[in-house]
């Protein structure tokens, strides 16, 4: 990691009406800034332009969350979290970063940063937990989309959207062909000619139908969901969020679960009954 040096410890403050923008190319490299970076960084544009824009990095910064910053930009998602940069003097500034790819034609061409001026309460709080990753004391402790949380990373959140769809998709086919496999059986090896165990076949033959249903409207969810794929050629259609499809198979699933249990129970009561008609 490029380290750049002196270092004053001068704080310059951030003004509220501070806008601080530059734009990169793929490989970070600065396509653009504005007056703001130029002000409060030191730099004139000559030294910036074409250049990579850990030119402003400060030794204070951890490495982990460069890491997560690049992990999540070439994912395709945005990224959140307070920076602390360095002057061409030494000095350095605290700005909450928000940076995003930039997209032409479905393809990520770029990067944009926009910074702002952060609480005081907000670089306390983060000078602390910075210290810790720099002197390795963070523990369990991690950088996850520019927020510092602690536990496991889960490799679920790692994968993108229309991976997590995917695997969704999946994991319904391998329940759908569970259930036709099981119901077949449990079909095959009812007695059917008993009159009086009609209407206890009746409900959970409904409930059968009913999963069906329900698994037929999560294929769809999922068809629905992939098209939410920034560089797909649907996503322009969809301005509700991708959440919308996920919390849906999420219920069907909830009302699966509890159908199958309805179907199983009776089920077994049916058989139970079966074996003591003489």
């Amino acid at each position: 990691m490029r380290i750049n040096l002196p270092v004053t410890n001068v704080e310059v403050p951030v003004r509220d009406s501070t806008l601080i923008v530059s734009k990169t190319d793929l490989k970070g490299q600065i396509t653009y800034v504005n007056k703001d970076f130029l002000d409060i960084s030191g730099f004139t544009e000559q030294e910036l332009i074409g250049f990579s824009h850990n030119i402003v990095r400060h030794p204070d910064m951890p490495v982990e969350a460069f890491e997560d910053l690049w992990t999540t930009l070439k994912a395709g998602r945005p990224w959140t979290g307070l920076v602390k940069n360095r002057c061409k003097n030494g000095d350095h500034y605290w700005v909450q970063a928000n940076v995003a790819p930039i997209f032409d034609g479905g393809q990520v061409v770029g990067y944009i940063s926009v910074r702002r001026r952060p609480s005081g309460e907000q670089i306390a709080a983060a000078e602390a937990v910075y210290r810790q990753f720099q002197e390795k004391r963070a523990g369990r402790l991690r950088i996850r989309y520019g927020a510092v949380v602690k536990g496991r990373e889960s490799r679920f959140a790692n994968l993108s959207v229309g991976s997590r769809l995917w695997l969704m998709f999946g994991f319904l086919a391998l329940v759908m062909i569970g259930l036709a496999g099981y119901s077949l059986y449990s079909l095959a090896t009812t007695n059917l000619a008993v009159a009086d165990l009609y209407t206890r076949r009746l409900e959970p033959m409904r409930n059968i139908g009913r999963i069906g249903k329900l698994m037929a409207e999560n294929n769809i969810q999922v068809l629905q969901g992939l098209q939410h794929d920034p560089a797909g050629l649907y996503a322009r259609f969809h301005e509700h969020p991708v959440t919308q499809h996920t919390d849906a198979m999420e219920k069907n699933i909830a009302e699966i679960t509890a159908l199958w249990k309805s179907y199983y129970e009776k089920a077994h009561l049916a058989n139970d009954v079966v074996e003591l008609i003489p």
